[in-house]
C-alpha cells in the first residue's frame, strides 16, 4: 500500500531532486518537488503530504524555517520531515531536531537507510492517523453516549465529562473542570461516597457500583447509578478514577411507586386478617376504625353506625380526636355524614375547615384532609367511616384511592359476617333456651315445677344401673283430691297440690329426687339412704304440711297425705320391687287414715 503515500520534497537542486525521486518512485511513492522552502510551503496545504524531505541549506526559505514554521501549527506539526545537510556537527544536527524535524540524514544519501527510515516513518505515521482516527471516533461516542461519563483524578476533581454529564448536572465543561465530586453530592451520600472513593485511591477496590442522589446546578437533585473504576499507569499508581452515570430518577420514582402499592396491598391484606378473623360486631367495628387509620400517617378515625328507625347515627368508635364524644347521636342528613348516606360514595375534602366553616364540627383543626367513606351491608349504607389527615396539603393519589374501595369492601364483609354471626348467635341462644325449656317440661310437672313421671322412670333405670349401698323410695298420696275438685273446684284442688309438693320439697334431703307421677301422687327416690334417713324424712313431711297449711290459699283446709316407703341395701337392687313394696305400705296407710276417720 505505499502507493497511498505522497512525499514533498524541496531541494534547490535539481540533479538531487531528480535523483531522489527517482528512487521514491521506485519504492512506489507518490512524489511531489519544490525549488526551494517556499514552493514547499505553498505546496503543503494543497497537497497534504504524509512526509516532507527537506535540504537543509536553500535560497530564500530553507529547510529549517519550513520546520519552524509548520511546528508553529498544530496540525502541520503532525507531518513527519526528514532533514538533508552537508553538515553533520552537533550544532546542525540540534538544530535540526530543535526546528521539528523528526529524522536528520546526512550528504551523501545512503539509499537503502533512506529507504527503511521512509517506510519505519510511514508505518509509524499510519498508525498515528489510525490511532488519531480512533480517538476521534471515541471522542464521538463518547460525547454521543446516553449516559453520563466523567474522569477525577486523584484529588476527585473533573479531568474530563461527555456531555451528557454536563446536561446531567447543568454545568458547563468549564465549570465542572472547577468543582469536585463532592460538590455534586447530595448530603445523605456523601460519607459512603467518601469511604468508597478512599478504597479505591488506596488500592482497595478497583470498581464499585452504586445508587445514590446528585445535585444540579440549580439545586434539583436526581438519582444515578454510577459504576466507577480505576485507570493505573504503567507503574500501577493510579492515574484516574472514569465513572459511567445513569439516571434512574423515573426509575426509582417506579420503584417507590410500586413499593408503595405493596405496601397497600399489605396493609389490605393485614386489614383482611384483622377484620375477617373477627364476628364480634363491637370488636369488629373498633377494629374497622383501627386499620382505617393505620392506612395514614398523622391520621384520626371515627365510626357512625346508623340507628334503628334511619333517622340518627350513633358514634360507635374512635381513634384520636373524637374518642371523647363516643356515643354522640347525629342525623343522619346533615353535614358530610348526610353526603355519605345519601350518595354511598367516598367524599375527600382537602380542607374540610374552609367548606364546613365550622371549627366544631369533629374537633378537626383547619387545614386538614377530611374523608368520609360509606360502610356497606345487604348493598345499604349502614354507616359512616371517618378518616381526618392532619397534613395540610396533602392529596389523595390514585393508589390511595384504590386502597380505600377496596378497604370499604373488606370492612363492609367483616361487618355482614359480624352481624349474621350475631343474628346467628342469637338465633342458637334462643333454640337452646327453648330445647331447654323443652327439656325442662318433658321432665316437669307443669303445675308443681316437679319432675314428672317420665323422669322418675328414667331416674330409677340410672339407680338400678348404679351401685349404692342402699336406696329408699317413699310413695305419697294426697287424701281426698277428688271431693276437693268436686265441691271447692280444681283451682283449690290445685292448691292442694302445689302446697303438698312444696310440703315434700322442704322435707327432703339435697339430692333427693321428688317427683309427681299421677293427679295426686307423688314419689321421692332417696339414693344412698337407710331405713333411718327414709323414716326421717316421712315423719318430716307432716311437719311441713303443717307449715303449708297456714299459707292463705288453704284458707284454713287441711292436706293430709298418706305415706308408704321401702328400703333396699346390698348389690342386688331390684327398684321395681322397690317401688312396690313402697306402694303397697302407702296404700296401707291410706286404709288406716280412712278407719280413723270412720272412728
Amino acid at each position: 500500500m505505499n502507493h497511498q503515500f505522497k512525499i514533498l520534497i524541496a531541494d534547490d537542486s535539481k540533479l538531487e531532486r531528480q535523483i531522489l525521486r527517482n528512487n521514491l518512485i521506485s519504492w512506489g511513492y507518490k512524489v511531489y518537488e519544490a525549488a526551494n522552502g517556499r514552493e514547499a510551503l505553498e505546496m503543503f496545504d494543497k497537497i497534504g503530504p504524509d512526509l516532507l524531505i527537506l535540504d537543509g541549506i536553500m535560497p530564500e526559505v530553507d529547510g529549517y524555517a519550513v520546520c519552524e514554521y509548520l511546528q508553529q501549527e498544530r496540525k502541520r506539526s503532525k507531518t513527519p520531515i526528514i532533514l538533508i545537510t552537508a553538515y553533520d556537527n552537533e550544532e546542525a544536527v540540534e538544530r535540526a531536531f530543535v526546528a521539528g524535524a523528526g529524522e536528520y540524514l546526512t550528504k551523501p544519501v545512503y539509499w537503502n537507510v533512506l529507504k527503511y527510515r521512509i517506510k519505519r516513518i510511514l508505518l509509524a505515521r499510519q498508525a498515528e492517523i489510525a490511532l488519531g482516527k480512533s480517538e476521534e471516533k471515541l471522542q464521538g461516542i463518547l460525547s454521543n453516549a446516553v449516559v453520563g461519563i466523567g474522569m477525577l483524578n486523584d484529588r476527585g476533581h473533573c479531568i474530563y465529562a461527555n456531555q451528557k454529564l454536563v446536561e446531567m448536572l447543568g454545568y458547563s465543561m468549564e465549570e465542572l473542570y472547577n468543582i469536585t465530586l463532592e460538590q455534586v453530592t447530595h448530603p445523605d451520600d456523601k460519607s459512603v461516597m467518601r469511604k468508597q472513593v478512599k478504597k479505591m485511591i488506596k488500592n482497595k477496590k478497583q470498581e464499585y457500583h452504586i445508587e445514590r442522589r446528585y445535585i444540579r446546578k440549580d439545586k434539583t437533585i436526581f438519582w444515578a447509578r454510577l459504576s466507577a473504576s480505576v485507570v493505573y499507569d504503567e507503574e500501577r499508581n493510579i492515574k484516574s478514577i472514569i465513572g459511567i452515570v445513569i439516571d434512574i430518577t423515573d426509575r426509582k420514582a417506579m420503584d417507590a411507586q410500586l413499593s408503595l402499592q405493596n405496601q397497600y396491598l399489605l396493609a389490605l391484606n393485614e386489614v383482611s386478617l384483622q377484620l375477617l378473623n373477627r364476628l364480634d360486631l363491637d370488636d369488629v367495628l373498633a377494629m374497622i376504625v383501627t386499620q382505617a387509620v393505620k392506612l395514614f400517617d398523622n391520621a384520626s378515625g371515627s365510626l357512625y353506625l346508623l340507628k334503628p328507625g334511619n333517622v340518627e347515627a350513633e358514634l360507635k368508635f374512635a381513634v384520636g380526636k373524637e374518642e371523647d364524644n363516643l356515643g354522640e347521636i347525629r342525623y343522619k342528613d346533615e353535614g358530610l355524614l348526610g353526603e355519605v348516606f345519601n350518595t354511598g360514595e367516598t367524599i375527600i375534602i382537602n380542607d374540610y375547615q374552609k367548606r364546613t366553616n365550622s371549627r366544631s364540627s369533629h374537633n378537626m383543626e383547619s387545614g386538614g384532609v377530611f374523608i368520609g367513606m360509606p360502610l356497606f351491608s345487604d348493598k345499604r349504607v349502614v354507616g359512616v367511616i371517618y378518616i381526618y389527615i392532619n397534613e395540610p396539603g396533602w392529596e389523595c393519589t390514585q393508589e390511595q384511592k384504590f386502597l380505600l374501595e377496596r378497604f370499604i369492601g373488606l370492612a363492609s364483609v367483616a361487618y355482614d359476617n359480624a352481624v349474621l354471626y350475631k343474628q346467628a348467635q342469637e338465633e342458637i341462644t334462643e333454640r337452646k333456651l327453648m330445647e331447654e325449656k323443652l327439656r325442662y317440661m318433658s321432665m316437669h310437672d307443669s303445675l308443681t315445677g316437679l319432675y314428672n313421671r317420665t323422669y322418675f322412670e328414667e331416674e330409677m333405670q340410672r339407680i338400678s344401673s348404679r351401685h349404692y349401698k342402699s336406696v329408699g323410695i317413699i310413695v305419697c298420696d294426697v287424701d281426698g283430691l277428688k271431693i276437693v275438685n268436686d265441691t271447692l273446684g280444681h283451682a283449690f284442688g290445685d292448691a292442694l297440690i302445689v302446697a303438698a309438693a312444696t310440703a315434700l320439697r322442704r322435707a327432703c334431703r339435697i339430692g333427693d329426687r321428688v317427683a309427681r307421677i299421677g293427679g295426686d301422687e307423688f314419689v321421692i327416690l332417696l339414693p344412698e339412704a337407710d331405713s333411718l334417713v327414709v323414716e326421717k324424712v316421712s315423719q318430716g313431711i307432716e311437719g311441713k304440711l303443717k307449715e303449708c297449711q297456714l299459707d292463705r290459699a288453704m284458707e284454713g283446709k287441711v292436706v293430709r297425705i298418706s305415706i308408704g316407703w321401702a328400703v333396699q341395701t346390698g348389690q342386688n337392687l331390684d327398684i321395681q320391687e322397690l317401688f312396690k313394696e313402697a306402694d303397697k305400705s302407702m296404700y296401707e296407710d291410706k286404709l288406716r287414715n280412712k278407719r280413723s276417720k270412720l272412728n
